[in-house]
């Protein structure tokens, strides 16, 4: 005779799990029971992870370089051509391979502009670091044409354009990071930015006033 599946005491109501009477089969749909239970659980775990990749995936930032380099105009800047917003925290120019803090000593190291000199020009360059870029947003970083500069010294920044390079360090709304030269197709993962180093000057729209430091 099989065990009822509920039993009622005066005391309280206790519930069995139904037994078909073969020990083995018992055991076996226990074990599905377990099996299925895993299986379910895994699912759900992949799921969520998809999701997750997902809304990454659909938020992710990338940074690329943009330049001319013509007679008529040296340009250089950058477009974040991602489909999420781009935490730029960091970005450096580099020549030979050394940051350049500020446009003043990019004329002094590339061209031999001294501090005089470069009272009588005026180059503007905007807000790079420490800015959101939207998705197709372009930030024009350093702009020269002939006519704010002297000949001579447009004809030495453009032999020595091809040397010059970007670094940037960005993130995602989710503060996923990476750092990138803004030409390689695979900018490198990071766990976070360094907001310590220094990056390229952001706005000297007028000549300074004082000499560079040593």
């Amino acid at each position: 005779m099989r065990e009822p599946p509920v039993h009622v005491s005066s005391d309280e109501v206790h519930a069995h799990p139904r037994h078909t009477g073969h020990r083995g089969i018992d055991l076996f749909l226990a074990l599905t029971a377990v099996f299925i239970s895993a299986i379910s659980l895994y699912v759900a775990i992949e799921h969520g992870r998809t999701e997750r990749d997902l809304v990454a995936a659909n938020s992710w930032p990338y940074l690329q370089y943009e330049g001319t380099g013509t007679p008529e105009q040296l340009s250089m800047s950058m477009e974040n051509a991602g489909i999420g917003p781009a935490k730029v925290n960091t970005i450096q120019l580099m020549l030979d391979n050394k940051p350049v803090p500020d446009t003043m000593t990019l004329f002094e190291r590339c061209c031999g502009v001294t501090p005089e000199e470069w009272k009588n020009m005026k180059v503007p360059n905007s807000l790079a670091s420490m800015s959101v870029l939207r998705p197709g947003e372009n930030r024009v970083l350093l702009d020269v044409t002939p006519a704010m500069v002297p000949a001579p010294v447009f004809l030495r920044l453009r032999s020595r354009w091809r040397d010059l390079h970007l670094r940037t360090c960005y993130c995602s709304v989710f503060d996923e990071c990476w750092m990138s030269n803004m030409e390689d197709l695979s900018p490198k993962p990071v766990r976070r930015c360094d907001i310590s180093e220094p990056s390229f000057n952001q706005d000297l729209l007028t000549p300074p006033s004082s000499s560079p430091p040593g």
